[in-house]
């Protein structure tokens, strides 16, 4: 496609998403400008253009002087490597596009490495970085700031800290130590470590260390979570806000809150082994069992089974345990969702191929792959992703929020293109109507169908659609009259759509009979008129 053509198509339909930004530009290259660009950096990256301006009727090009663009260009590249202004460049020569017809510069800045966040400018973090959420560019508070460097920090994950003052015999919870080392046994019996003591068994799996160079020993962050007390994990200042919460709301018509629900309430030991071992029963129940057998022997751990464990293992170990967020598990009636706090540690479109990881919690990962929590580091994503397809479900959707930092990952329990949605659609619409829809269009508008109401970042999800194209699908779809939308750029949403050319016959029709019922009620009243004039005679 042509650039310039595609540039402007860009401004006009990607004013809804959130990883745009413009800035006018006129009077000197835009000092907001490195705000955005350390919220895109710290989030999941985005586009700036300068020389667009926003009026009444949308955003439209300022067409600055070439000589301008050329001269925010070499300002740019000055001060991008310059700490006095930024922390980190992040771009090279193709992503800053200077378009002359239109008199616009675009950088297109990706999500900083997970190593190189936070983002900031004036050579000092706190106040001056910034993340980036539906509402635009906001500062980083200090306690966002400080996850961010301990995301950083590779050579030590949260996890495996030694947590000063607590001890195996006031702080690890016995009953499930015993049952951890039985599922240890039982994935694999005669495992050497099961023969030692306690301390040496919590040693080898990381949940007791000792540092060796301060000679510090006792119980990890990890070891902690996992198999303690919930009054001891509590306590421990860095964990004062853990509550794993597990809510089933399956009934619509129920009074209740919820139907179900496993979270601290002082019946049991609220620690991660506890609370893995008692919800992943309940998200089983969701999904059809099969009966399938391998060598005459019947193996119930479906792919559909996987998915599900490893979704609640990896949101588990990807927790952000010191954030004042919940842990949450929701089981709903259309779909089973993940919550876990933190950012996600890789960009979305690189989390939706696959195959790629940065845990961080090592040392709680490491000890539920020793009980068969999961297959393999750095697999769960594929696993995930090849389950829910074999399935027949629609694709898994993660979405990252802020304030708290928080990523959820949402498993349709809606089949793809079910019967009743096309049904649906072709009692809207018409046979004919849709037949004129190519197979990405009808898909949108049964998953529009679905959800009731949707958004652009949910259905880039859901489409896997570059987000240009599928930002032209749904103006595409809004003016033929096939979806309703309803807000304005990041707020918009949208709903399937009732003013179309199959039911606008439908309302002729029934406007036609009632011109004609109402002509026939004037002649009516006309021929009383002269009945009365004769009568007065």
């Amino acid at each position: 496609m042509d650039f310039e053509l595609q540039l402007q198509e860009f401004i006009d339909l990607y004013t809804e998403n959130y990883e745009l930004e413009f800035k006018k530009g006129k009077g000197g290259f835009p000092d907001s400008f490195w705000e955005t660009y350390s919220a895109f950096a710290n989030t999941q990256g985005g586009t700036i253009i300068i020389g667009v301006k926003e009026s009444a009727r949308g955003f439209a090009p300022m067409r600055l002087p070439l000589t301008v663009l050329e001269e925010y260009k070499k300002k740019f590249w000055n001060d991008v490597n310059n700490p006095s202004t930024i922390s980190h460049n992040l771009l090279s020569e193709k992503d800053v596009i200077i378009n002359e017809k239109l008199g616009i510069i675009s950088f297109s800045v990706p999500k900083a490495h997970y190593q190189d966040r936070p983002v900031f400018r004036k050579q000092t973090p706190y106040g001056n970085t910034y993340k980036r959420n539906h509402e635009g560019d906001y500062k980083c508070t200090r306690e966002e700031i400080n996850r961010m460097f301990a995301d950083a920090n590779t050579r030590q994950s949260f996890d495996s800290r030694i947590i000063e003052g607590f001890t195996i015999e006031e702080d690890i919870d016995p009953i499930t130590l015993r049952q951890y080392r039985q599922a240890l046994d039982n994935r694999s019996p005669g495992h050497p470590w099961l023969l030692g003591t306690d301390k040496e068994f919590l040693t080898h799996i990381g949940a007791y260390r000792t540092d060796r160079t301060t000679r510090q020993e006792g119980v990890t962050v990890g070891g902690l979570l996992v198999l303690g007390k919930w009054t001891s994990i509590v306590e421990a200042k860095e964990l004062h806000d853990f509550f794993p919460d597990f809510q089933e709301r399956i009934f619509q018509d129920s009074n209740e809150r919820w139907d179900d629900r496993i979270y601290p309430d002082g019946t049991w030991e609220a620690n991660l082994f506890q609370f893995y071992r008692r919800v992943l029963p309940q998200l089983y129940k969701r999904v059809p069992q099969p009966f399938t057998l391998k060598n005459g022997i019947r193996i119930d751990d479906s792919p559909l089974h996987k998915t599900l464990r490893e979704a609640l293992f990896n949101t588990l170990i990807h927790a952000d345990y010191s954030s004042e967020a919940h842990l949450i598990i929701e089981s709903l009636p259309d779909a089973i969702r993940f919550s876990n706090p933190g950012d996600l540690l890789i960009p979305i479109s690189r989390y939706y191929e696959g195959g790629e990881s940065i845990c961080r919690n090592k040392i709680i990962s490491q000890m539920f792959m020793l009980i068969g929590g999961a297959e393999k580091a750095g697999s769960g994503v594929s696993i995930i992703l090849k389950g829910w397809r074999e399935g027949n479900f629609r694709k898994p959707f993660v979405e990252e929020t802020a304030l708290p930092a928080r990523v959820t990952l949402t498993l349709s329990l809606n089949r793809l293109l079910p019967d009743e949605a096309l049904s649906e659609l072709n009692r809207r619409f018409g046979k004919e109507e849709l037949s004129s829809l190519e197979g990405d269009a009808i898909r949108l508008l049964c998953l529009t169908l679905s959800y009731g109401e949707i958004n652009h970042s949910a259905l880039y999800g859901e489409m896997g659609l570059h987000t240009y194209d599928l930002s032209k699908l749904l103006k595409k779809l809004a003016i033929k009259g096939f979806l309703s939308s309803t807000g304005y750029g990041r707020g918009k949403k949208y709903t399937i759509g009732g003013n179309n050319t199959f039911i606008g016959e439908q309302i002729s029709d029934e406007q036609k009979q009632i011109s004609d019922e109402q002509k026939q009620i004037s002649d009516e009243q006309k021929q009383i008129s002269d009945e009365q004039k004769a009568n007065i005679r």
